[in-house]
């Protein structure tokens, strides 16, 4: 993935340190990882986990049925991922070794808030999925967890400007010590998320809001299809 700083250098600082911290929030019955396997339903065929980090979502995938290759662009990443699975890629996100319809399924997750460039991951997975195949993404709420929402209490928010702007942040004045404090952060609107799909030739299947430990949804799932014709 290209990003603002380098992924591979970013992520690799921080590779243990991420595993460690949502190693057990990835088992709960509340996380993306949950989301995913829901998403998924049961199959049988190889999925494609595109920036796959330290493959906490692998289970999710393993458990639906499917086998997994896993690709991501940091190696100490992958070094992490390979604890869990050794079917592995080190690779860009915007310029996948792979084959044209090459997938029936392909999965990702907390990428569009990290690659300056998430028109073009979509692009790529509409390049590899083969015509009917599904593609389940999760991220974080464009809406409600971004530089610009302040956390004032656990059921409130407050919302500053910011939302209609798109560049990289390294600094987050509500944000508490997390992953995103230390690595930073692409905001992406709803609306230009969402006709991301679209402008890659992907259909709309299903969105989900998600992640209610709180009284809004910081998590959103989309399903998306390549069309048969």
């Amino acid at each position: 993935m290209d990003v603002e700083g380098g992924a591979e250098t970013r992520y690799d600082e921080i590779a243990e340190w991420y595993d460690q911290t949502f190693v057990a929030y990835s088992a709960s019955t509340n996380s993306s990882s949950a989301d995913l396997e829901d998403l998924l339903g049961p199959g049988d065929d190889l999925c494609l986990d595109i920036a796959c980090g330290g493959g906490l979502h692998f289970a999710s995938v393993i458990r639906s049925g499917r086998r997994v290759l896993g690709l991501d662009i940091s190696p100490r990443q992958l070094e992490v991922a390979r604890r869990r699975i050794a079917t592995l890629v080190q690779a860009d996100a915007l310029h996948l070794p792979i084959s044209n319809e090459s997938f029936a399924t392909v999965v990702s997750t907390y990428v569009h808030t990290d690659v300056d460039d998430f028109d073009g991951v979509l692009q790529e997975v509409a390049r590899v999925l083969r015509p009917g195949g599904r593609f389940i993404y999760v991220g974080i709420h464009p809406c409600f967890v971004g530089a610009f929402v302040e956390r004032v209490e656990l059921d409130r928010l407050v919302l500053h400007s910011g939302y209609k702007d798109t560049g990289w942040s390294r600094s987050f004045a509500h944000f508490g010590p997390g992953v995103r404090s230390k690595v930073g952060a692409r905001h992406v609107p709803l609306a230009d998320l969402l006709n991301g799909f679209v402008r890659a030739g992907l259909s709309l299947h299903q969105v989900r809001e998600s992640g209610d430990t709180r009284p809004f949804p910081w998590r959103l799932a989309v399903v998306a299809t390549r069309p048969r014709h």
